[in-house]
């Protein structure tokens, strides 16, 4: 991915704070709602829109792609990750927050086996992590679902990892969830010191000591 230079990124910083400004003057944010709500209210539009969003994802390497910007996205600003990873973090670590969206979702459509996305309870995720259908799981996400790692681990240790705990792959492979290539971190900030050490971070006579 190019870098970006500064004068595009001052262009974008402009843009993105006229749309903010938009957006702050009172009834846009209603009429724009609005007219989306019609769209989508439109018979035959939500189908439609379905039909064309399978489709992408059924274009063979489509997934891998996809996968592969954000890869390239997050390699150029780091500091992307962390602070997305803190956002997510903060939300759903709030009770209130996780009970309102699994209410928001509820009868969006249809799910699990009469889902036109069913694929037997299993499915691979951005940058190749695994999911399993676990509805009964108290952190299992909006729509069911619990990444294969983490039950992979709560199952070794016999309890429910905590919101903030994290699930490290070893050898980096994101869907190896063999027992002996995870590690259960106690946040992400030790997750991410993993990866720095697997990187190269600490090297041998080096400062800290450590190999």
């Amino acid at each position: 991915m190019p870098k970006i230079s500064a004068s595009e990124l001052e262009r974008r910083e402009k843009i993105s704070a006229a749309v903010k400004k938009r957006y702050e003057t009172p009834g846009v944010r209603e009429r724009a709602s609005a007219i989306s709500k019609s769209k989508w209210d439109r018979p035959g539009y939500r189908e439609n829109m379905k039909k064309k969003v399978q489709e992408y994802w059924e274009t063979p390497g489509a997934r891998e792609k996809r996968g592969e910007v954000i890869k390239k996205a997050f390699q150029e600003r780091p500091e992307a990750l962390i602070s997305k990873g803190t956002a997510m973090k903060a939300h759903w670590d709030s009770p209130d927050y996780r009970a309102k969206m699994k209410v928001a979702m509820q009868g969006k459509g249809p799910s699990g086996e009469r889902s036109y996305r069913w694929k037997g309870g299993r499915k691979i995720c951005t940058r190749g992590y695994i999911k399993l259908m676990a509805k009964a799981h108290p952190y299992a996400d909006i729509r069911g679902y619990v990444s294969e790692g983490r039950l992979v681990v709560e199952k070794a240790i016999g309890r429910y990892l905590k919101p903030t705990e994290v699930v490290h792959h070893l050898n980096g492979i994101t869907d190896d969830n063999r027992n002996c290539n995870l590690v259960a971190c106690q946040d992400q900030s030790y997750h991410i010191f993993l990866h720095w050490r697997s990187a190269g971070g600490l090297t041998k006579g080096g400062t800290n000591g450590n190999s």
